[in-house]
């Protein structure tokens, strides 16, 4: 939730769709949904952007992939 907090907080209200989910299992998430963010195991966070997918470090890396 924290991570989400920062992000909304960078994001316009043009901005395109996205979802963050605690886990891989990425609960919630619509179908061919624009951006989704999901924590990983370890602290790492797979970030993906339509089809493609990175894999972030951490927050840092993950709002620098969204940018």
């Amino acid at each position: 939730r924290a991570a989400a907090a920062v992000r909304a907080r960078s994001r316009g209200p043009d901005s395109r769709a996205e979802h963050w989910a605690a886990c891989g299992r990425r609960c919630g998430e619509r179908p061919r949904q624009p951006i989704a963010v999901a924590a990983l195991d370890g602290g790492a966070l797979s970030v993906r952007d339509s089809e493609d997918e990175r894999i972030a470090q951490d927050l840092r890396d993950a709002l620098a992939v969204l940018a």
